[in-house]
């Protein structure tokens, strides 16, 4: 009993410096969020998977096991081809069409609700009060919020007749998509991690497919001349966030290892304040009443929960 508190502690702790971490990393992908979206984040991905191969060469040269079962590998790299094209290609577009403070919100309050349903269907966890009640405020603020960057582009009387509203729609869309295929991504990470393997494995595994398959795509886009004349600037952006992202992931890996994937990102979930003061603060995103509201009720939810985490707590220290 004594060692469960100090296991959600500091589970809870790998957490928040996720969360800190990735939102460093998003404020960097905003800054090159005009770029090709797929360039961008197989860049940032290989970043990650260079940063991860001392810590798997190492352990590889004496003699012990680094990868997975062969059917945990396949699991594991299907699910990076969701988390790498379905998660951060989709974000980054999103980034371009909708702006930091609303992609965030969007891509936590559905990865929640998803990671919800993920681990009930495929893990058999229970859905507690606390989950039922908050999922529905998730909902509604995920409505608000793209409602409000509608109206926020509507009002800014954009030539809508050119599809400007409608890569809003498909940008939030884009936003919804990510946090669905991470919740799916963290998930069988977390199975992963289950077997004695680094920590670093499925990092490694997962910006592998980024590196190969976004880096890939974005190649065929841009050609030769496109890539040559991103400026030395994008570059230290694109460099930053990988690097940044690579710390992150370690640390949200290790609290996966820790914690239930629902309690993982809720801890995480703290970017919704920090993505939103960031997006306004740094890029200058408008916040409108109904994006505000939208984030209040993503806050709402994030606390409803939180509040059955924290009676956890305090029962296993009693």
């Amino acid at each position: 009993m004594e060692t469960r508190p100090t296991s959600l502690t500091r589970g809870m702790m790998f957490g928040a410096l996720a969360a800190i971490g990735y939102t460093a990393a998003n404020v960097f992908l905003r800054s090159v969020s005009d770029y090709n979206s797929a360039w961008v984040s197989g860049v940032k991905s290989l970043w990650t998977f260079s940063l991860c191969i001392p810590w798997l060469v190492a352990p590889w040269l004496k003699g012990q096991r680094v990868f997975p079962s062969a059917k945990m590998t396949i699991w594991l790299v299907l699910a990076a081809v969701m988390g790498q094209f379905g998660g951060n290609l989709a974000f980054q577009f999103s980034l371009r069409q909708i702006g930091l403070a609303i992609s965030v919100p969007l891509c936590l309050g559905t990865m929640i609700t998803s990671s919800a349903i993920v681990g009930r269907v495929w893990g058999r966890e229970p859905l507690r009060r606390s989950v039922l009640i908050s999922i529905p405020v998730f909902l509604l603020a995920i409505t608000l919020l793209s409602s409000g960057r509608m109206v926020e582009t509507a009002q800014q009387d954009l030539d809508v007749e050119n599809g400007s509203l409608i890569w809003v729609i498909i940008g939030c869309w884009c936003a919804a998509l990510s946090g669905l295929a991470y919740s799916i991504l963290g998930f069988v990470i977390r199975r992963c991690t289950h077997d004695e393997i680094p920590i670093v494995t499925p990092m490694a595994i997962v910006a592998m497919v980024g590196t190969i398959g976004l880096c890939g795509l974005g190649a065929e886009q841009l050609g030769v001349e496109g890539v040559s004349a991103i400026p030395l600037q994008a570059w230290l952006g694109m460099s930053l966030a990988g690097v940044v992202n690579a710390a992150a992931f370690y640390a949200l890996t290790v609290s996966l290892k820790i914690l239930p994937v629902l309690y993982v990102h809720l801890v995480n979930s703290s970017q919704v304040a920090m993505a939103a003061i960031a997006g306004a603060l740094i890029f200058g995103e408008p916040v409108t009443l109904l994006i505000g509201i939208g984030v209040a009720l993503t806050v709402l939810g994030f606390l409803v929960m939180s509040s059955e985490s924290q009676a956890k707590a305090s029962t296993a220290a009693d």
